[in-house]
């Protein structure tokens, strides 16, 4: 199985411990690394920075566009297997999982999965897509009973149950949006980051007082919620 990095929230200042990491993590003498922004609508300023950020961490970064280019399906193909990290920008999860279905880039992302030809590493709606489903500010989710939160369904389904970023944000909602879900969820704040590799799961921190948790749904009847042990990175 491959390896994901799923970044709950921060800037690219506060998670660099963590875009670190995941360099040192690489199998390979390169570090490629390819920027995704469709959840942030391929954002100048955003692709900008994160390019600037990691060409200082000593890797080559190119981008994919999908919404404000067009390219040949090869093109596509030949930059995600060019790719030794995948980073998936925040923004609007439930847009990018309806352009990404559009393009197939959805089905091409779990076949590196499959694979691990590539680091596949996400920030806030980068994050979610990772798993089955999430709690997101996306305005095609928000509007359940009038919540100012919602689920986003049919991600990509690598990591096993839901995902909820920013959750020192959401805490005053969440107990309702998992009762009208009903199920495992990440529940993460800001500068903490889920990681997968190897068959073996581990939670990383990059400022000392974030809290992480595992909201398990048990026996079809109550949540139980376990704080996680976060390392510092």
């Amino acid at each position: 199985m491959g390896r994901i990095i799923a970044i709950s929230g921060g800037d690219l200042d506060s998670t660099r411990s963590i875009n670190r990491y995941a360099i040192n993590m690489l199998k390979t003498g390169t570090k490629q690394v390819l920027y995704i922004g469709t959840a942030s609508m391929e954002t100048a300023k955003d692709r900008d920075d994160f390019c600037a950020e990691f060409e200082r961490l000593g890797c080559e970064v190119k981008t994919l566009e999908l919404i404000t280019q067009q390219h040949e399906e090869n093109y596509i193909d030949g930059l995600l297997a060019w790719a030794d990290i995948i980073y998936v920008g925040g923004g609007d999860t439930i847009f990018l999982r309806n352009v990404w279905k559009e393009y197939g880039i959805d089905n091409r992302l779990r076949e590196i999965y499959q694979k691990d030809s590539a680091i596949l590493m996400g920030i806030s709606a980068g994050a979610i897509c990772m798993f089955e489903c999430g709690i997101t500010d996306s305005e095609l989710a928000h509007r359940q009973r009038g919540l100012s939160f919602g689920w986003a369904d049919q991600m990509l389904g690598i990591a096993a149950g839901g995902f909820c970023p920013h959750f020192e944000e959401r805490t005053e909602e969440f107990d309702e949006l998992i009762d009208l879900k009903r199920v495992n969820i990440h529940a993460m704040e800001s500068n903490s980051a889920y990681v997968y590799e190897n068959g073996e799961i581990r939670y990383l921190k990059c400022k000392p007082d974030v809290k992480a948790y595992f909201y398990r749904y048990e026996d079809n009847i109550r949540y139980v919620k376990e704080e996680l042990e976060l390392i510092q990175v």
